[in-house]
Protein backbone atom coordinates (compact mmCIF):
# COMPACT_ATOMS: atom_id res chain seq x y z
CA UNK A 1 0.00 0.00 0.00
CA UNK A 2 1.27 3.29 -1.08
CA UNK A 3 -0.83 6.65 -1.32
CA UNK A 4 0.42 9.97 -2.13
CA UNK A 5 -0.94 13.49 -1.59
CA UNK A 6 -0.02 16.95 -1.37
CA UNK A 7 -0.51 20.31 0.08
CA UNK A 8 -0.04 23.73 -1.13
CA UNK A 9 -0.52 26.11 1.66
CA UNK A 10 -1.95 29.64 1.20
CA UNK A 11 -3.06 32.22 3.76
CA UNK A 12 -6.60 30.91 3.79
CA UNK A 13 -5.06 27.54 4.37
CA UNK A 14 -2.88 28.54 7.00
CA UNK A 15 -5.98 30.84 8.51
CA UNK A 16 -8.28 27.41 8.33
CA UNK A 17 -5.71 24.94 10.19
CA UNK A 18 -5.29 27.43 13.24
CA UNK A 19 -8.71 28.21 13.51
CA UNK A 20 -9.92 24.45 13.39
CA UNK A 21 -6.97 23.33 16.11
CA UNK A 22 -8.10 26.00 18.45
CA UNK A 23 -11.84 25.08 17.96
CA UNK A 24 -10.63 21.42 18.75
CA UNK A 25 -8.44 21.70 21.17
CA UNK A 26 -9.13 24.42 23.02
CA UNK A 27 -12.86 24.63 23.33
CA UNK A 28 -12.46 25.76 27.45
CA UNK A 29 -10.62 28.74 26.79
CA UNK A 30 -13.15 29.44 23.68
CA UNK A 31 -16.22 28.97 25.91
CA UNK A 32 -14.74 31.19 28.45
CA UNK A 33 -14.04 34.18 26.60
CA UNK A 34 -17.18 33.59 25.41
CA UNK A 35 -18.88 33.73 28.87
CA UNK A 36 -16.56 36.69 30.27
CA UNK A 37 -18.11 38.39 26.57
CA UNK A 38 -21.82 37.60 27.76
CA UNK A 39 -21.20 38.25 31.51
CA UNK A 40 -20.00 41.71 30.44
CA UNK A 41 -22.87 42.55 28.53
CA UNK A 42 -24.64 41.70 30.58
CA UNK A 43 -23.07 43.50 33.34
CA UNK A 44 -23.81 46.33 31.08
CA UNK A 45 -27.87 46.31 31.09
CA UNK A 46 -27.72 45.58 34.31
CA UNK A 47 -24.97 48.54 35.73
CA UNK A 48 -27.59 51.15 36.01
CA UNK A 49 -28.00 54.87 35.68
CA UNK A 50 -24.46 55.59 35.19
CA UNK A 51 -23.82 55.62 31.18
CA UNK A 52 -20.32 55.67 30.68
CA UNK A 53 -19.45 52.78 32.74
CA UNK A 54 -23.28 50.84 30.40
CA UNK A 55 -20.92 51.66 26.97
CA UNK A 56 -17.63 50.95 28.58
CA UNK A 57 -18.52 47.31 29.52
CA UNK A 58 -20.96 47.16 26.20
CA UNK A 59 -17.88 48.16 24.61
CA UNK A 60 -15.86 44.86 26.02
CA UNK A 61 -18.32 42.66 26.17
CA UNK A 62 -19.08 43.26 22.23
CA UNK A 63 -15.48 43.10 21.24
CA UNK A 64 -15.08 39.85 23.08
CA UNK A 65 -17.94 37.80 21.94
CA UNK A 66 -16.68 39.34 18.26
CA UNK A 67 -13.25 38.25 18.42
CA UNK A 68 -13.14 34.59 19.67
CA UNK A 69 -10.89 33.35 17.56
CA UNK A 70 -8.39 35.99 18.55
CA UNK A 71 -5.64 33.60 19.78
CA UNK A 72 -6.61 31.64 16.23
CA UNK A 73 -6.77 34.55 14.14
CA UNK A 74 -3.31 35.91 16.01
CA UNK A 75 -1.29 32.24 15.68
CA UNK A 76 -2.20 32.07 11.94
CA UNK A 77 -0.90 35.76 11.53
CA UNK A 78 2.69 34.53 13.15
CA UNK A 79 2.70 31.49 10.80
CA UNK A 80 2.45 33.70 7.56
CA UNK A 81 5.03 35.96 8.89
CA UNK A 82 7.56 33.99 9.65
CA UNK A 83 7.46 32.42 6.12
CA UNK A 84 8.37 35.76 4.39
CA UNK A 85 5.73 35.63 1.29
CA UNK A 86 6.31 31.15 0.48
CA UNK A 87 3.83 29.13 2.47
CA UNK A 88 5.03 25.57 2.48
CA UNK A 89 3.73 22.71 -0.22
CA UNK A 90 4.33 19.51 1.12
CA UNK A 91 4.53 16.26 -0.41
CA UNK A 92 2.91 13.14 1.96
CA UNK A 93 3.74 9.47 1.08
CA UNK A 94 1.64 7.48 3.02
CA UNK A 95 2.81 3.79 3.44
CA UNK A 96 1.62 0.88 5.52
CA UNK A 97 2.57 1.85 9.22
CA UNK A 98 4.06 5.41 8.50
CA UNK A 99 3.78 8.33 6.60
CA UNK A 100 6.66 10.70 5.36
CA UNK A 101 6.15 14.71 4.90
CA UNK A 102 8.43 16.34 2.54
CA UNK A 103 8.74 20.15 1.45
CA UNK A 104 11.91 22.32 0.72
CA UNK A 105 14.17 22.06 3.34
CA UNK A 106 11.96 19.66 5.41
CA UNK A 107 11.75 15.59 5.86
CA UNK A 108 10.12 13.87 8.45
CA UNK A 109 8.67 10.47 8.82
CA UNK A 110 6.13 9.46 11.60
CA UNK A 111 4.44 6.46 12.85
CA UNK A 112 0.77 6.24 12.49
CA UNK A 113 0.60 5.22 16.16
CA UNK A 114 2.21 8.65 16.82
CA UNK A 115 -0.47 10.77 15.64
CA UNK A 116 -2.90 12.63 18.17
CA UNK A 117 -6.06 13.23 16.29
CA UNK A 118 -7.73 12.84 12.98
CA UNK A 119 -10.14 15.41 12.13
CA UNK A 120 -11.58 15.68 8.25
CA UNK A 121 -13.62 18.98 6.54
CA UNK A 122 -15.23 18.93 3.07
CA UNK A 123 -11.60 19.88 1.74
CA UNK A 124 -8.90 18.16 4.02
CA UNK A 125 -7.63 15.55 6.03
CA UNK A 126 -6.03 16.96 9.15
CA UNK A 127 -3.33 14.84 10.52
CA UNK A 128 -2.35 16.15 14.38
CA UNK A 129 0.61 15.41 16.02
CA UNK A 130 -0.11 16.91 19.67
CA UNK A 131 -2.73 19.77 20.37
CA UNK A 132 0.12 22.11 18.61
CA UNK A 133 1.00 20.40 15.45
CA UNK A 134 -0.25 18.87 12.65
CA UNK A 135 -0.34 18.38 9.01
CA UNK A 136 -3.02 19.58 6.77
CA UNK A 137 -3.55 17.17 3.79
CA UNK A 138 -5.32 18.03 0.22
CA UNK A 139 -7.96 15.72 -0.35
CA UNK A 140 -8.17 16.65 -4.13
CA UNK A 141 -4.27 15.59 -4.77
CA UNK A 142 -5.06 12.07 -3.56
CA UNK A 143 -5.56 10.07 -6.32
CA UNK A 144 -8.55 9.11 -7.77
CA UNK A 145 -10.95 6.16 -5.60
CA UNK A 146 -7.66 6.37 -2.95
CA UNK A 147 -9.23 8.57 -0.01
CA UNK A 148 -11.09 5.74 1.71
CA UNK A 149 -8.48 3.60 1.34
CA UNK A 150 -5.94 6.17 2.60
CA UNK A 151 -9.06 6.91 5.50
CA UNK A 152 -8.99 3.61 6.59
CA UNK A 153 -5.35 2.82 6.82
CA UNK A 154 -4.67 5.58 8.47
CA UNK A 155 -7.11 4.99 11.13
CA UNK A 156 -6.18 1.17 11.00
CA UNK A 157 -2.48 2.51 11.92
CA UNK A 158 -3.29 4.89 14.52
CA UNK A 159 -6.30 3.45 16.17
CA UNK A 160 -8.14 6.65 15.88
CA UNK A 161 -11.12 7.76 14.23
CA UNK A 162 -11.65 10.72 11.70
CA UNK A 163 -14.38 13.26 13.43
CA UNK A 164 -15.62 16.72 12.03
CA UNK A 165 -13.59 19.65 13.40
CA UNK A 166 -15.21 20.81 16.31
CA UNK A 167 -17.60 24.28 16.46
CA UNK A 168 -19.85 25.79 18.65
CA UNK A 169 -22.87 23.50 17.35
CA UNK A 170 -21.20 20.08 17.80
CA UNK A 171 -19.35 20.79 21.20
CA UNK A 172 -20.24 18.32 23.82
CA UNK A 173 -19.41 16.89 26.96
CA UNK A 174 -17.94 13.43 25.82
CA UNK A 175 -15.77 15.24 23.27
CA UNK A 176 -15.08 17.52 25.96
CA UNK A 177 -13.97 14.89 28.49
CA UNK A 178 -12.85 12.41 26.14
CA UNK A 179 -9.27 11.24 26.54
CA UNK A 180 -6.66 11.57 23.76
CA UNK A 181 -3.45 10.06 23.17
CA UNK A 182 -0.64 11.91 25.46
Amino acid sequence: MRYTAEMQHTEESIRRLSKIQYHTFRPGVRLLWMAAGVGTIFGAVYSGADQLLFYLLMLAGCWLVMNLDLPARHRADKIIASGAGKLPHTRFLFRESDFTAKSTGYEKTLNYRQLYALLEDGEYLYLFLNRDAGYMVDKATVPAGELEDLKAALQTGSGLTFRSPTTLLNLNLSRFLKPRRK
